[in-house]
C-alpha cells in the first residue's frame, strides 16, 4: 500500500539470513521527518550478529551525510555515502531512482556493496537468494 516512492529489496542476502519483517515508520519517528518503510534481514540463528536494516523513502526527504568518517559509497550502479556508527555499525545511503535507501548493518562496506548492488522491486512473496561467504564483521572495512 506504500505509494510515496518505489520500494526495493536485495536480490540476494548472506547465506543463512532471512527476511524478518517490514514496517512503516511514521514521520515523527524518523531523522528525516518523513514516513519511511523499514525492511529487516537477519541471521536468525545468531541474534547478536548478522543484520541488515533498510529504510526507504522519497529522495526529497534525504539528508546529506556529513562529518568525520563519511566516505563515498558505491554499490553497482548506485552511489551515495557511508559512515561507521559505534552503536549502529555501518550506515550507508544510496539513491535508487526517486527512492533513497539507507542501510544499517554489521556487514563490512565491501559486503554491503555486494548485497546492495542488485536491488529489485520489493515483492514480499519472493525470498531473496543466498550469497555465500559474506559475514557480519564491520571491522573488516
Amino acid at each position: 500500500a506504500w505509494k510515496d516512492a518505489p520500494l526495493f529489496m536485495p536480490r540476494a542476502i548472506p547465506s543463512g539470513w532471512s527476511f524478518d519483517g517490514a514496517d512503516i515508520l511514521p514521520k515523527d519517528q524518523t531523522t528525516e521527518h518523513c514516513a519511511e518503510v523499514e525492511l529487516d534481514y537477519e541471521d536468525l540463528s545468531d541474534p547478536d550478529n548478522g543484520y541488515l536494516y533498510l529504510y526507504e523513502f522519497p529522495n526529497k526527504c534525504a539528508q546529506p551525510f556529513a562529518g568525520a568518517g563519511v566516505v563515498a559509497f558505491t554499490a553497482g550502479p548506485y552511489h551515495g555515502f557511508a559512515s561507521m556508527d559505534p552503536a549502529d555499525g555501518q550506515i550507508v545511503q544510496i539513491t535508487v531512482g526517486v527512492t533513497t535507501v539507507q542501510a544499517e548493518s554489521d556487514l563490512s562496506l565491501a559486503d554491503l556493496s555486494v548485497v546492495l548492488k542488485d536491488l529489485v522491486p520489493l515483492n514480499l512473496a519472493v525470498k531473496p537468494g543466498a550469497i555465500p561467504g559474506l559475514g557480519g564483521d564491520a571491522s573488516a572495512v
